[in-house]
């Protein structure tokens, strides 16, 4: 999977992360994020019917 491969490979420094509330009919999900990953921040808010929740994650903050 291309996203893993990324991961894997050390080429991302941010991730920014939005993740929607509900059930969809989706068939590609991100891989779990690894712990060289930080947290940095995260913000709510209603999309349409929808809530989401984006989220930063930065390599070794």
């Amino acid at each position: 999977m291309l996203y893993e491969q990324a991961l894997v490979d050390d080429v991302i420094d941010e991730l920014q992360v939005t993740v929607v509330s509900g059930t969809h009919g989706c068939d590609t999900f991100f891989p779990e994020i690894p712990s060289v990953y930080a947290l940095c921040s995260t913000t709510s808010g209603r999309y349409g019917r929808e809530w989401a929740e984006h989220q930063v994650y930065r390599r070794g903050a």
